[in-house]
């Protein structure tokens, strides 16, 4: 198989008033051998900046996968305690194992 190249993208959600909608954002990882090094980085990298960008209104799940799916976290709404927990789950993310899902 061909390497793939992610490129994180962020999106602007709007209300016909100009503020945001609050949104509930489901994140799955790929945790898998095959994104060791620079790219599970990447990916955490992506996932502290998005969860700056998340206000309070906002609820965040985290769902990580490689050999087997595991929710990390369930929908939580991003306070500033949640925030925490979620940088922590994000900075103890690492690939190992394959992502042989059936």
């Amino acid at each position: 198989m061909g390497e793939v190249t992610v490129l994180p993208a962020m999106c602007s959600i709007l209300a016909s008033g100009g503020t945001r909608t609050s949104v509930d954002l489901i994140c799955v990882i790929d945790v898998s051998g095959s994104m060791s090094g620079e790219k599970i980085e990447l990916v955490k990298e992506t996932m502290r900046f998005l969860i700056e960008t998340l206000t309070p209104s906002d609820r965040l799940s985290i769902i990580t996968f490689n050999s087997s799916g595991n929710r990390v976290c369930g929908l939580k709404t991003v306070t500033q305690e949640n925030m925490v927990m979620f940088s922590n789950y994000i900075n103890q993310l690492f690939a190992s194992g394959g992502t042989n899902i059936m």
